[in-house]
């Protein structure tokens, strides 16, 4: 049966054997199944990570296309699948030639493409039917979804009913260059049906749809089902080779044991069984293959070490781990025992030595920032109380009205508060350093000397001190501006302290200690005094109260040097003598 059409092409009523047809296809689609999830493997996220899926990863095009011409035969429309943006995906089916006149041009394919874009988006996912923003025919839109993501859009349309205004469709088509000629010949091609008949089709391709979106997750969630189960399987035959070869490679060492009981059933000894390469790493013990020895054999002890508590994991089977120092191998451990099955343990173990080390060191440091703690709260309490003295004098002065007073007053707080400021700025570059650290390169130790006498060359000219710098061929590695800054405040030292000296001399130069590269810097100043050595390097230590500064820069040139992986020490003769400071960097070295 047909339908008559006015304009001239009639509209086919679906015939029962076309949509037996297109049902047909979409059986065959789900045959495909496990064809199509072998090709989605390489695309199958975890569940909730489908962002990149496209319509095309999940469906066979041609057979898509194929469904599309079936259903476009059968009802008449024009259809098309397009992505989400409007681009098309499939190709047209049953377009009228009015409309690919349309399409063919640039501002008709511009309207064309938002008006495919903007069906198919109602929330409850039937799609709608509206006007195209073209020519004004009849087009509908539904997506295909995977959950509640739409993929791609089903739109069929290029339909008219009694409402047409030809006159209309002619202004616009010649507004954007189709020949009113051709537009005028392909105006009796056009598909004409009632509204009501098209939203019918429409709901069968919103039907259609819909089971293809169904379909579409199910296959992604077989897909995942075969991947994960592949996983799953892979994951198993990982675990049984890394299983197998576990023993043999692990950093850990590994002793497999096996309990000797007396009659009574006491524990008296252990047998080792088998030991991984890193356990003679760790020990230093090499066993032969048919090696089982006892305890007691092995470790050359009196009594099994650790005998009661490898015991008591074989009996009941409970894990225990402990650390433990071990005078035989005088090394740190950590050991884990666990065992297999009764009567047997094994024990997994690392060496620890060096971490106890390092604990001991940081213990060390705790006690230094503890000192720290203390010396700078007695130092920064001194210029508080006299901030807090002098205000209450400035009270008493302002009550008298005594100007020249309260001047006084006013001046020894100003100056309490920049000596707190400047300790406050001290402290902040001393505890920036090896927590704030620029990139460490390779520089000539006379650029880093050149630069730091910059610094403080006006104190070098004011006390006319003559400064000589080895030429050496030596090469220093670290932070540049923080070893100018150690160079800066020994220079500023030695020249700050040279006394009444009437020739000031200043030596910056190399030596070479058996391996070790030694900086040092020589003055022919005041000395040290012998009783006072411990102090030097103390945090606001001043051995001369009488001269500027916090007494702060000895202590960060000593936080620097050790920052650097080194060491500084002072040695000097005694009062009037001069002083030499040597310090020592990781990496230095004298190019030859």
């Amino acid at each position: 049966m047909q339908a008559e059409n006015s304009v001239g092409r009639t509209a086919p009523v679906p015939a029962e054997g076309s949509f037996a047809e297109l049902q047909k296809r979409i059986g065959d689609l789900e045959h495909q199944r496990d064809k199509l999830s072998r090709r989605l493997q390489a695309l199958t996220q975890p569940a909730g990570d489908d962002a990149s899926i496209r319509f095309e990863d999940l469906f066979d095009i041609d057979d898509i296309q194929a469904i599309q011409d079936a259903f476009s035969d059968a009802t008449g429309v024009a259809a098309i699948i397009t992505d989400v943006d409007g681009i098309p995906i499939t190709k047209p089916s049953n377009f009228s030639a009015l409309c690919l006149m349309i399409r063919g041009t640039p501002a008709g394919l511009v309207n064309c493409i938002r008006s495919d874009k903007e069906l198919g988006t109602l929330e409850d996912g039937n799609g709608r039917i509206a006007k195209c923003l073209s020519a004004g025919f009849w087009d509908g839109g539904t997506s295909i979804n995977v959950g509640a993501r739409p993929i791609a859009k089903w739109l069929i349309g290029q339909v008219v009913d009694e409402s047409l205004a030809e006159d209309e469709v002619l202004a616009y088509t010649t507004s954007i260059g189709v020949d009113a000629a051709r537009v005028r010949a392909a105006l009796p091609g056009l598909v004409r049906m009632s509204k009501e008949q098209f939203e019918k089709v429409h709901t069968a391709v919103a039907l259609t749809a819909r089971q293809l979106s169904f379909l579409a997750l199910q296959i992604i969630q077989q897909a995942r089902a075969i991947t994960e189960r592949k996983h799953a399987e892979q994951s198993i035959k990982e675990s049984e080779k890394k299983f197998r070869t576990l023993f043999e490679y692990m950093t850990e060492g590994v002793a497999l044991h096996e309990m000797i009981y007396d009659e009574n059933g006491n524990g008296i000894d252990y047998k080792i069984l088998d030991v991984n390469p890193a356990y003679s790493r760790h020990t230093g013990l090499v066993l032969r293959p048919d090696e089982q020895p006892l305890g007691r054999q092995l470790y050359g002890t009196e009594t099994p070490p650790y005998l009661e508590e490898f015991g008591r994991v074989a009996a009941t089977g409970e894990s225990f781990s402990f650390e433990t120092y071990f005078p035989p191998l005088e090394k740190h451990f950590r050991i884990i025992v666990i065992s297999p099955k009764r009567g047997t343990f094994a024990t997994v173990f690392e060496d620890i030595t060096e971490r106890k080390i390092k604990e001991e060191e940081l213990r060390q440091k705790n006690e230094e920032l503890e000192r720290f703690t203390y010396t700078v709260s007695h130092d920064l309490k001194s210029p508080l109380v006299t901030v807090k003295t002098f205000l209450g004098f400035l009270a008493e002065d302002m009550k008298a009205n005594d100007g020249e007073r309260m001047d006084k007053d006013m001046a020894f707080i100003h100056a309490a508060a920049n000596k707190m400021s400047h300790l406050l700025d001290e402290l902040l570059d001393l505890s920036r350093v090896g927590r704030k650290m620029n990139p460490y390169v390779e520089t000539p130790l006379q650029t880093v000397v050149r630069e730091a006498l910059d610094l403080v060359a006006g104190r070098i000219l004011e006390r006319k001190a003559s400064i000589t710098v080895t030429d050496a061929p030596v090469v220093v590695f670290g932070d540049v501006q923080r070893l100018i800054e150690v160079f800066q405040n020994l220079v500023d030292n030695a020249v700050k302290f040279m006394g009444t000296q009437l020739s000031p001399m200043i030596e910056i130069g190399v030596e070479q200690h058996n391996a070790e590269v030694v900086l040092f810097i020589r003055d022919n100043g005041i000395g040290i005094d012998p009783r006072h050595k411990s102090k030097l390097f103390g945090l606001f230590e001043k051995l001369n109260p009488g001269t500027e500064g916090t007494g702060i820069g000895l202590a960060l040139a000593k936080r620097i040097v050790e920052v650097h992986g080194g060491r500084i020490w002072a040695e000097s003769d005694g009062i009037g003598l001069g002083t030499t400071f040597r310090f020592t960097l990781a990496k230095t070295k004298i190019l030859h």
